[in-house]
């Protein structure tokens, strides 16, 4: 071979090692966030390329070995030399093979976990993000009924207050005919009734409440409730991030693929160029010119050895 047809034949190892450390860098910065299939996957191909890379040096190895300083002087049995030429070429095929079945394995191998759950991931992530808008809703709308009736407790406690209404949730009415009994200065009608508006708004939490008494007891179970919101809503945002999290990890990984074919699109290039110079051979190839092409194809697996061994 020319050196342009080497060249275009080589593959471009300093590259496949780059492209091998991102694949095992992506693995490895994102397994965690994956299901266990996932990571599983993600296992295999690392350990598949390792396969692929162990397989591809046995190969070039024996081949080197096998045909290095090879030829086939005619004998006085000139079929006893043709059968050494062929026994070179099974074993040779044999070796090919090995590589050729490795790259294939490599090339069918997908990673169907990382693929599938995507569209799923994505629409859960949606509901629980609509899940965690009404659990704010709902987080403040306790909130705000807590306060509501903190403030009109805190009022109906003044003394003056209490005393005028006898321990009593009063009506807009009731706040009219009693106003007059309220001495503290920082209290009047308007106030009483804007208060005890607010309360008539939360009417589902005060469950039919008439006193201050039952107002102190909707307070405590508001306080339960919030908490059990508070606890429901980590719980939810816990889902929420992990989700995220591993959608994350999916769309980072999902350069994985184009990564494994670039990968082995360079390593291709000795499989090809190998099984095209050895087709040119076979049993019944005259032996000068067997072991003019055998040696062609020697020099050319010592080139990319010597290649893969600088990178």
């Amino acid at each position: 071979m020319d050196v342009t047809n080497v060249n275009a034949a080589l593959p471009d190892f300093v590259q496949m090692q780059t492209v091998q450390d991102q694949v095992f860098h992506l693995i490895q910065s994102w397994d965690m966030n994956v299901l266990p299939g996932a990571r599983e996957q993600l296992g295999e191909l690392r350990t598949l390329l390792l396969g692929v890379e162990r397989a591809f040096k046995e190969s070039l190895i024996g081949a080197i070995v096998l045909l290095e300083d090879r030829d086939f002087i005619p004998s006085k049995l000139g079929a006893d030399t043709h059968y050494r030429l062929a026994s070179v070429l099974s074993r040779l095929s044999q070796l090919h093979s090995l590589l050729s079945r490795q790259n294939l394995r490599l090339e069918l191998f997908t990673l169907s976990a990382l693929v599938e759950p995507l569209s799923e991931l994505d629409k859960r992530i949606v509901s629980l993000q609509s899940q965690a808008s009404a659990f704010d809703q709902r987080l403040a709308q306790l909130r705000q009924q807590r306060a509501d009736i903190g403030q009109a407790i805190e009022l109906f406690e003044r003394p003056s207050v209490a005393s005028a209404l006898k321990g009593l949730i009063p009506s807009d009415d009731e706040i009219d005919q009693l106003i007059g009994l309220i001495a503290d200065p920082k209290v009047d009608a308007s106030l009483l009734k804007a208060v005890t508006g607010k309360l008539a708004k939360h009417a589902d939490a005060l469950e039919g409440a008439k006193t201050f008494s039952d107002l102190s007891k909707v307070r405590t179970r508001l306080d339960a409730k919030i908490e059990e919101a508070l606890g429901d809503q980590r719980h939810l945002q816990r889902a929420l991030q992990t989700a995220q999290d591993e959608q994350e990890a999916l769309k980072a990984l999902s350069g994985l693929e184009p990564l494994k074919n670039e990968w082995l699109h360079e390593l291709r290039k000795v499989e090809l160029e190998w099984q095209a110079q050895a087709a040119k051979l076979s049993a019944t190839t005259g032996l000068d010119a067997a072991t003019v092409a055998l040696k062609d194809l020697c020099d050319y697996l010592k080139v990319v050895q010597m290649a893969y061994d600088r990178s």
